[in-house]
């Protein structure tokens, strides 16, 4: 938990997803190695035979991406191996999704309870964007919960008062994490400032759930920039664990 003076950021939204089909396991946003690959296929927008439950691995490459024929991706099943699936529709970062042909090559359909984006493959920040706020930080899971080796995806860079860079409709959370601090896109509740939240899905775009006394959504800011904070509130950053993404720290308006 990361504290604002006397506050505490409430972040304990679920994460969930499964691949090609199977049950997916219910995750925390705190824990950024507990995300699953993609979303559960709907029995009538199946991928292709080859990536189905029971087809046997294809020898195709995450990153790069190398293996698959005809304008297909390759993507990780529940058992951790690869297979090659069709793409409907080559969504990116700021796309959301249903199904895992929803996602361009090189991306996985990844996401929380209350709903699902693209994320990219990766090996390391490099393949991100980290001075953005994207990192190599959300973890493949196989079917039994273990960790796929090599098999991670970049969280979105995105703008925590706006939502740019997000599907639409959702907002942008900053994390902290010790090999850097990120950013990540959540789908969005209705909370503004004052409303009752149990973590950050309640909360608008632009707001962050936090814990001081009562439980509330709040604007989010930044440090230092009074001009982000209006009606006699002024930006407060966490005091034991700063969130600084890009070199800018990150607060809420009280």
């Amino acid at each position: 938990m990361r504290r604002l003076l006397l506050l505490t950021a409430v972040t304990s939204a679920a994460a969930t997803g499964c691949a090609f089909g199977d049950d997916p396991p219910h995750l925390g946003l705190d824990d950024v190695d507990a995300a699953s690959p993609d979303a559960a296929v709907a029995p009538d927008a199946r991928p292709p035979v080859d990536a189905g439950p029971d087809a046997p691995p294809v020898a195709c490459t995450l990153v790069p991406q190398s293996g698959c024929a005809g304008g297909r991706a390759c993507d990780v099943r529940a058992d951790g191996t690869t297979a090659c699936r069709e793409i409907t529709a080559a969504g990116v970062e700021d796309d959301a999704c249903a199904s895992a042909p929803q996602c361009a090559a090189g991306y996985s359909c990844v996401g929380t309870a209350s709903g699902d984006s693209c994320l990219a493959l990766c090996f390391g920040d490099g393949g991100c964007a980290p001075a953005s706020g994207s990192r190599c930080v959300i973890q493949v899971l196989d079917g039994t919960g273990a960790a796929i080796p090599g098999a991670r995806y970049c969280s979105q860079a995105c703008a925590p008062r706006s939502g740019a860079g997000c599907p639409a409709t959702w907002n942008c959370g900053v994390f902290d994490d010790a090999g850097g601090d990120y950013t990540r896109c959540l789908p969005a509740g209705s909370g503004t400032r004052g409303a009752a939240c149990t973590d950050q899905l309640d909360c608008a775009i632009g707001h962050d759930c936090v814990s001081h006394g009562a439980t509330t959504c709040e604007r989010s800011c930044r440090v230092g920039v009074a001009a982000d904070c209006t009606g006699g509130t002024t930006c407060y950053g966490f005091t034991n664990t700063p969130l600084v993404v890009a070199s800018v720290e990150w607060g809420v308006c009280l």
